[in-house]
């Protein structure tokens, strides 16, 4: 990450008015658990292009991360104001949602991701997991064997399944998933 930093810092020296950097800078900040620097990445991103959706998305995760899950909705919805074809204000505002309990709009959220793009593995593990939490476990199955069927390899939707068959009571299908 410090590399990605590294070149950011040149790219903004070239020209401190490129949003872009500020927003990989951030990222990069934050994968590196610099919180304060992210968010001033990314506030500056927002400051230079306010139609700019991703740094509100970057931002947003931060602030879910520090457990503001007001201002965390808040910047997600923005950015899907600015761009609503975006899924991943979608995925990471049903996190925010499930997180105050709010499973309705979170499983809103999660199918919007789906709506958009019907091969975001995200949508459909975050689906899952909304209609674990809401007890429909037959629901969440088939969302986690959507996702298996779009990524065979990742360790999700198995993972997800156990979930589902521990909250059942299955002990010997969770231990099997």
């Amino acid at each position: 990450f410090d590399r990605a930093i590294s070149e950011q810092d040149q790219a903004l020296a070239i020209n401190p008015r490129f949003a872009g950097a500020y927003l990989d800078r951030g990222r990069a900040f934050a994968a590196k658990h610099d919180q304060a620097r992210a968010l001033a990445d990314f506030d500056e991103a927002i400051k230079i292009n306010p139609k700019y959706a991703s740094p509100y998305n970057s931002r947003g995760l931060i602030h879910y991360e520090r457990g503001q899950l007001d201002a965390a909705i808040a910047d997600l919805s923005a950015a899907i104001e600015l761009d609503a074809k975006y899924t991943a204000p979608y995925y990471n505002r049903s996190r925010v949602f499930v997180r105050k309990r709010d499973l309705d709009r979170a499983l809103a959220d999660a199918d919007a991701a789906i709506r958009i793009d019907p091969q975001y593995l995200n949508g459909y593990t975050q689906r899952g997991f909304v209609l674990k939490e809401m007890r429909n476990f037959d629901g969440a199955l088939a969302a986690y064997d959507r996702a298996a069927e779009l990524d065979p390899k990742s360790p999700r939707p198995p993972v997800g399944r156990g979930e589902v068959f521990n909250d059942r009571k299955d002990t010997d299908r969770a231990i099997a998933e």
